[in-house]
């Protein structure tokens, strides 16, 4: 269901983008040459001419383009919020021109910033208007990446690194941990597939162990695991 929405959102924003285009390109192609003779003769001349302000049009084209491409990103597959707002508001890259050219011509440093400013404040933006649908949600995605990598088989901590990564806020970590279910059993599949039925020598726990714990488990849970691992043994 979120899928066609996010299918339809994409299309929706599409025909906007066009439509603004067309509206912006043509504002001014209908009025009469003589639109500046229609002018009352009695206005007064000595009105200081008004500064020229943003573009509302060209704003709300850079939004819907912004809208669009989140759109676009967030129907490849899901992603924090900040993840969406870092792909959206990333510089294009600019292409290098050759050593003579590039010295004549700098960038602006404060120009630059300001448009990354408002590009990151767009992406901003565009991530708000998911969020008001409901299809850009950091817990509900924060509950899929733990399910993905626990029904892989790795711990609370890879788990963890892993929401870090992805820039999922903290307040989400402990609600995805407990809707994901890691027993016993897990981990002790784990110890005697990596095992694969030799010895516990010390020098083969050690490997399978460090293998757990790059896995994400803790020492601790290790330790008991190498524990029922060997009282089996015994039996």
């Amino acid at each position: 269901m979120k899928k066609k929405l996010l299918a339809l959102l994409l299309a929706l924003s599409m025909i906007f983008a066009l439509a603004a285009c067309s509206g912006n390109g043509g504002s001014g192609a209908d009025k009469p040459s003589d639109a500046v003779s229609e002018a009352p003769s009695d206005a007064p001349s000595d009105v200081p001419p008004q500064e020229p302000g943003p573009a509302p049009l060209a704003a709300a084209e850079i939004q819907g383009r912004l809208n669009e491409r989140a759109v676009a990103l967030l129907s490849a597959r899901p992603m924090s919020r900040r993840e969406l707002v870092d792909k959206l508001s990333a510089p294009a890259r600019r292409r290098k021109k050759p050593s003579r050219e590039a010295d004549e011509v700098q960038p602006d440093p404060e120009a630059l910033e300001r448009e990354r400013e408002a590009l990151r404040q767009g992406a901003e933006r565009a991530a708000d208007w998911l969020e008001g649908l409901g299809l850009l949600n950091d817990g509900e995605y924060a509950g899929a990446v733990a399910r993905h990598y626990a029904e892989k088989g790795y711990g609370p901590r890879k788990i963890q690194d892993e929401l870090y990564r992805r820039g999922v806020p903290r307040a989400f970590w402990a609600e995805a941990m407990d809707g994901v279910s890691q027993g016993a059993n897990v981990l002790d599949e784990l110890l005697i597939r990596r095992l694969r039925g030799a010895e516990p020598t010390q020098e083969n726990l050690k490997r399978a162990c460090d293998y757990l714990a790059r896995r994400g488990f803790s020492w601790e849970e290790i330790a008991q695991a190498v524990e029922r691992y060997r009282r089996q043994g015994e039996e």
